[in-house]
């Protein structure tokens, strides 16, 4: 099974949406993003609070990706999507951590 660096595993994460959750302190007409220990964030649109619970997994992935692709193995003329590819997921990945400050 597996877990967000915080610890939740990916299948406890749902959306719920307005009007679907209880919960004292956050907006009413939000889409709640929860797990087994209940709401942990808001988001005014479906769209964004899908992509918040599907946040870990996207992570995980473009970490998955970045590993498998071996730069000093490619050619710059003809893998140059893939090297682009490549930096755009790194990119990502920083920002995701906070580390592209």
């Amino acid at each position: 099974m597996k877990h967000t660096p915080d610890g939740r595993t990916f299948e406890e994460i749902q959306v719920d949406p307005p009007g679907m959750w209880d919960n004292e302190q956050g907006p009413k007409d939000w889409y709640a993003i929860s797990d087994t220990e209940g709401v942990f964030a808001y988001s005014g649109d479906e769209k964004t609070a899908y992509i918040l619970a599907a946040a870990p997994e996207l992570l995980e992935a473009l970490e998955y990706l970045t590993k498998q692709i071996d730069l000093s193995k490619l050619n710059v003329r003809k893998d140059f999507s893939l090297m682009n590819a490549h930096a755009c997921a790194m990119k990502t990945i920083d920002k995701a951590k906070g580390e592209n400050k």
